[in-house]
């Protein structure tokens, strides 16, 4: 039996699929009623900050403020309680919880090629497909409107529409392609950088060689040459703060004195010091490293064995993410003093499950990480999970590995539109990987009617975005939402 011929099984779920365009049309994909909203999206937003640095916070709604885009990227939680309104289909999938364009990108494969895929897996759960879809497709029109503001010649705000709806047309033919593979062939798949590069149109070949290009510039080496100085004849992190391009990363011996100095107060609006404890921290991830090690495979835990830890720092990542505890960790080979730069970040409740799914894991990081594995084409040969006594949980990755990834104010229309095709194979194989592709694809059909619903969906949430950004933004102005001072109370 070839692998397009369908067993019995098969052949009968993707008659369902089809079946169930009768219940949930098409065209209801399109659907948003912001009269069916039943939460107040800044109050959902401002009971995320609860389990985080506390002096941080101010810096996530800044971050959050300065556009609808970085408003969105930010407020995956609003967007699942709101996609929970909607018609769906109930195929349920590995769903990443917020796949917009700026969660794809360029990273090394344990055999060293670089490829694209999603990258961010903090809100992995398991869900409907087409929540995924949905969030991706209006990142596309958020972004395409904020490059229409910026670059209005070369940028249309139609752009938005047609970019969400060529990922969605992406994600529904590779969707229905790997339907008809075995499910080995679909496992093994993946977009290596040298595939979308002979593939890539004459006009958008240079756009894509600068991104590989500065990806394969983003290595362990790299790190530590960016982040790291020899005191003493030992290496040790050094602080980087630049809070208008979102680089923070501070070692925990000068937290402190950095909490206490004019350049963080100034920025925070108070002395701040006493509200986080380095000792504490840095007691915590050498508690976590065992718990990492043993979350990995035999052959790992004898590669992280030539390692030992030499200094910690604090990192701020992201827009959403911002205020989560998150560190670089700094190793040296016992034999040779190589670097190895690791990342641990705080893992907590997904978004997905705080709208109503279930979620099984009772350690998030457990949870992050099984999902990456099952989303991902090639994962980290680090990547791992611990928790520590207090009940925080975090996962472990590499720092820098090759990692690059499209900013899609640096795109024209042509290359965008390129890069919403890429995304939407890289989703669609994803949920290929981790859900029943065949029921999808009986779904989805032949018909342009899907990908013009989601796109009409994509418009009309984006307009919801706006709004709720600019309610975001007068809630600062108004002293509802934090931008300048921290709550007092001490976070370790």
């Amino acid at each position: 039996m070839s692998a397009s011929t369908l067993t019995p099984d098969a052949a009968k779920r993707k008659a369902a699929g089809k079946r169930l365009r009768k219940t949930v049309p098409l065209e209801a994909q399109g659907v948003w009623d912001p009269a069916k909203r039943t939460i107040d999206p800044i109050q959902v937003l401002l009971d995320q900050d609860e389990p985080r640095l506390q002096v941080l916070v101010p810096e996530r709604h800044r971050r959050m403020a300065t556009s609808a885009f970085a408003f969105y990227r930010g407020s995956a939680a609003v967007m699942a309680y709101d996609l929970a309104t909607v018609p769906r289909t109930g195929i349920m999938v590995q769903a990443n919880g917020d796949a917009h364009l700026s969660n794809f990108g360029l990273f090394a494969s344990p055999e060293r090629r670089q490829v694209f895929d999603l990258n961010d897996f903090d809100e992995t759960l398991p869900g409907p497909w087409e929540w995924d879809l949905k969030r991706l497709a209006t990142s596309f029109v958020l972004a395409a409107r904020d490059n229409c503001r910026l670059m209005g010649s070369t940028w249309r705000d139609a752009d938005g529409k047609r970019l969400a709806e060529t990922a969605a047309k992406a994600y529904r033919t590779q969707l229905r392609g790997f339907a008809k593979k075995s499910v080995l062939d679909v496992w093994y798949a993946s977009a290596t950088a040298d595939q979308i590069q002979a593939k890539a149109p004459d006009k958008d070949v240079e756009a894509w060689d600068r991104v590989v290009a500065d990806a394969k510039k983003e290595t362990s080496a790299a790190a530590v040459k960016k982040l790291t100085e020899v005191v003493d004849g030992q290496r040790q992190f050094r602080r980087v703060v630049d809070w208008d391009n979102g680089k923070f990363v501070v070692p925990l011996r000068d937290l402190d004195e950095f909490l206490d100095s004019k350049a963080f107060s100034a920025h925070a609006g108070q002395d701040l010091r006493g509200f986080v404890d380095p000792d504490g921290i840095h007691k915590q991830i050498k508690e976590n490293l065992q718990g990492f090690q043993d979350s990995t495979s035999a052959d790992r835990r004898h590669l992280l064995s030539h390692f030992e830890i030499k200094d910690i720092a604090l990192k701020v990542v992201g827009v959403g993410s911002v205020g989560t505890r998150c560190f670089a960790v700094l190793c040296e080979g016992a034999d040779h003093g190589e670097p190895l730069m690791l990342q641990v970040k705080q893992a907590m409740e997904p978004v997905l499950a705080l709208a109503g799914l279930p979620c099984e894991y009772t350690d998030q990081g457990h949870r992050v990480v099984d999902g990456q594995r099952l989303i991902q084409s090639a994962s980290d040969i680090f990547l791992g999970y611990s928790s520590s006594s207090n009940e925080q949980f975090y996962y472990w990755r590499q720092l820098a590995d090759e990692k690059g990834s499209v900013e899609i104010e640096d795109l024209d229309p042509s290359e965008a539109e390129a890069y919403a095709t890429l995304c939407g194979w890289a989703l669609a194989h994803s949920h290929a990987r981790s859900g029943d592709s065949i029921s999808i694809a009986g779904y989805l059909g032949k018909s342009t009617d899907f990908e013009k619903a989601i796109s009409k969906f994509a418009v009309r949430y984006a307009d919801q975005a706006e709004r709720d950004h600019k309610a975001w933004v007068k809630g600062i102005k108004h002293g509802r939402i934090s931008s300048d001072d921290t709550a007092s109370r001490k976070v370790a």
